[in-house]
């Protein structure tokens, strides 16, 4: 399905993406009508809590522009996966990034010199 800058999806994405995993499509359709307090509350699916726990961050970090949700970079550019090209955040600024070849999230921020500094690496809510 390629990559993003924004939070939501094109509509070609979003039309490809019903096409191809009806079934995926139709549980995140689910997800968001349940709403994301009641699924980390009632929810046993890791990938569910991810999910709230993933929107929760979206909230507080994708800011800017007048319609943030459509235009602004995701999570202000702080969340690294393998389907967001976002503009990079400041050097100092804590980053969060999946690495799925490890299976693992890792929360860094860079020194001086661009070189990752590691604040924690852990494994859970399966990749």
């Amino acid at each position: 399905m390629g990559v993003r800058r924004t939070l939501l999806l094109s509509r070609a994405a979003s039309t490809r993406a019903g096409v191809d995993a009806p079934q995926i499509v139709g549980r995140g359709h689910d997800f968001a009508m349940a709403g994301t307090n009641w699924m980390w509350e009632k929810g046993t699916d890791e990938l569910e809590r991810m999910c709230c726990l993933l929107t929760g961050l979206a909230i507080m970090t994708t800011k800017g522009d007048e319609d943030p949700i459509r235009k602004a970079d995701a999570f202000g550019g702080r969340l690294q996966l393998p389907f967001f090209e976002t503009k990079q955040p400041a050097p100092a600024q804590l980053r969060l990034a999946l690495l799925p070849s490890a299976r693992r999230w890792v929360l860094f921020k860079l020194d001086a010199r661009g070189r990752p500094i590691v604040t924690a690496s852990l494994r859970g809510f399966e990749v």
